[in-house]
């Protein structure tokens, strides 16, 4: 009896809900309305955020969107043959790739991956989509200081190199102070306003 014993790399993050998915046309969700698209081969690739801004700790929504809008076949190749491929990463901006100092990831999904992942093969009209929440919290476990992050969104093949598309796409978020709270009463609202 032959087992398989999947190798696991651990890539570090905090994923919830991560949820795939393939079907006819591609439409993105009215709740993602911070976009960005490209053409890339044959595929129209969409990265997709619900806001532009966020305050810090707040969830951050991403969608990834690979549709073939090509006349035939067209196929995401997987070099490593992991699964996988989907990636978000969100990294300062201004920075390049998580190798240049200073550009340690806020966030990375995924955290494991593993081998024998497959090339991913679209028909004309057929999406591929990737839905990833992010907690809103430094996988490090340090503060986040407020500006501006990029989020990078692709298939990955080692070592975060993006591969589909070349780069990956970008999208800029805004991380901000949370406004400070106080806990009043509707009396003490009443008094101080309407009296």
């Amino acid at each position: 009896m032959l087992r398989l014993i999947p190798t696991v790399l651990l890539l570090c993050g905090t994923a919830l809900h991560p949820v795939t998915a393939s079907a006819s046309g591609c439409s993105v969700p009215d709740a993602y309305t911070h976009r960005t698209t490209l053409t890339w081969d044959n595929f129209l690739v969409t990265l997709a955020t619900d806001r532009q801004a966020y305050a810090i700790g707040d969830s951050v929504y991403f969608w990834l969107s690979f549709e073939n809008v090509g006349t035939s076949p067209d196929t995401i190749p997987n070099p490593n043959s992991i699964t996988p491929m989907e990636t978000i990463l969100v990294i300062p901006a201004g920075c390049d790739s998580v190798q240049q100092d200073g550009c340690d990831w806020l966030y990375l999904y995924p955290m494991i991956i593993f081998l024998f992942g497959q090339p991913l093969v679209l028909d004309p009209g057929e999406c591929d989509f990737f839905e990833q929440t992010w907690n809103g919290v430094d996988y490090h476990g340090g503060p986040i200081a407020p500006g501006t992050y990029t989020v990078f969104g692709g298939m990955t093949s080692a070592n975060l190199h993006f591969h589909a598309p070349p780069g990956g796409i970008k999208l800029t978020i805004q991380l901000e102070s949370p406004v400070p709270t106080r806990e009043i009463t509707w009396g003490a609202i009443k008094t101080k306003y309407f009296d």
